[in-house]
């Protein structure tokens, strides 16, 4: 088994940074090759499974990135995990396919409130049984007895704010540690806890000490407005958290003509999400139906979210590759980060400054789901009519250029 990156002569041609279009090949053998366009997705899993999606559904309705990552924390249920005795692997321990590339790593994306801290000897890991202890000796085990087709080492992640990572000894004993590109006093660093401005900086040092040939995966980045500002850099691979954070917020994305406004732009209750959308959401229930859902707080509710939500970002990629093909990708890039008013290079993320996209930061502070059984929560939501929010996602490399449509997130 080998895994192969291939960049497009175009890409070959251009230097180092910027952005680029390519193909991730993992070749199991000389018939069964699995390829992957870039800039691409790795689906997002917990326990081995997309949320509110079986397997079987997945393959049925929607065809998605050939790639999924599983995170190590999932599992950590006692000091050596059920899941390191599995002697099969781990694609037959979740139950995947071996048609779909496996990326493993120790800690979940979209978790930024952890109190386990790491030492020379072991990264913690906060779990449902309490806090872990993962040694570089127990995730090599781990690795070799799974044998996932792609795995991110362990890695020291600085997520302590503005002043407190900087003062003591903290970052320099992050740097001694063993791990991928991490750490903010490293030859090119980025963590999961700096804000994003600071973070593109530190990738643009990174990668002039990277090789250009290989695949860039960012880890933690997965908001539209962030995804088009790391692709601008030459970021290849990214996580699929953020459909999962609108589909957790009882959000759907659909279209609207930016050419027109007032109730033109609003949806009756009755009619299907969005017209031209294929997924299978939309082409087997009315908006109505999923309203009901939620209000009752059935789970298919957040099922058939996840669908179009997947679908939609899945277009947005497909979108963006389109875009880089054509060589428009930085004018229809500047539209879109124009029109949401999103904040690009060194300045995004900045302090106080309210994200247009912004529902994977709400849901690290949401306590529940849209088909919790809550009557408080209930209650909060009040008579649930449908509003529509000032973020949209553009869905067509049309959209990005000032075409006809752009996606929007209704709230049922």
């Amino acid at each position: 088994m080998s895994l192969r990156f291939e960049l497009s002569m175009a890409a070959e041609a251009a230097s180092r940074h910027g952005p680029r279009t390519g193909t991730l090949h993992l070749e199991r053998s000389p018939t069964d090759t699995i390829s992957i366009a870039t800039p691409g997705f790795l689906k997002y899993t917990r326990r081995g499974l997309q949320p509110h999606m079986v397997r079987e559904v997945e393959r049925e309705v929607t065809a998605l990135s050939a790639a999924s990552r599983v995170q190590l924390e999932d599992f950590l249920e006692r000091d050596f995990p059920a899941v390191g005795k599995y002697s099969e692997g781990l694609h037959r321990f979740v139950h995947m396919d071996r048609s779909e590339l496996l990326l493993l790593d120790a800690l979940d994306p979209t978790v930024t409130r952890r109190t386990a801290k790491a030492t020379n000897k072991f990264l913690g890991v906060d779990s449902e049984g309490g806090t872990k202890r993962v040694t570089p000796e127990m995730f090599v085990k781990l690795v070799n007895q799974l044998k996932p087709d792609v795995y991110v080492a362990l890695a020291d992640y600085v997520e302590e704010p503005e002043p407190s990572a900087t003062k003591g000894k903290r970052i320099a004993k992050s740097v001694e540690r063993i791990g991928p590109v991490a750490g903010r006093l490293r030859e090119g660093d980025h963590g999961l806890g700096p804000p994003f401005g600071e973070k593109l900086a530190l990738v643009r040092h990174s990668l002039a000490t990277l090789e250009p040939a290989k695949p860039r995966y960012m880890v933690g980045v997965s908001s539209p407005d962030q995804v088009l500002q790391a692709i601008r850099l030459g970021i290849d691979v990214f996580d699929s958290s953020y459909p999962y954070a609108v589909t957790e917020q009882g959000f759907a994305s659909t279209a609207a003509r930016t050419s027109t406004c007032g109730s033109s732009r609003c949806l009756t209750i009755s009619a299907r999400w969005w017209t031209g959308c294929t997924c299978f959401a939309c082409r087997s229930h009315h908006r109505a139906y999923v309203h009901h859902l939620l209000m009752t707080k059935e789970m298919l509710a957040t099922v058939l979210l996840q669908i179009h939500n997947m679908h939609c970002y899945n277009r947005f990629f497909e979108a963006v590759r389109q875009s880089l093909a054509s060589g428009d990708f930085e004018q229809c890039a500047e539209k879109f980060l124009d029109h949401y008013g999103c904040m690009a290079g060194e300045a995004a993320g900045a302090k106080g400054v309210k994200r247009a996209f912004d529902e994977l930061e709400l849901l690290a502070s949401q306590a529940n789901s849209p088909t919790t059984k809550d009557p408080a929560q209930a209650a909060q939501r009040g008579d649930c009519q449908c509003r529509r929010l000032i973020f949209e996602l553009v869905l067509a490399r049309a959209a990005l250029c000032g075409g006809h449509y752009f996606m929007e997130l209704w709230y049922f």
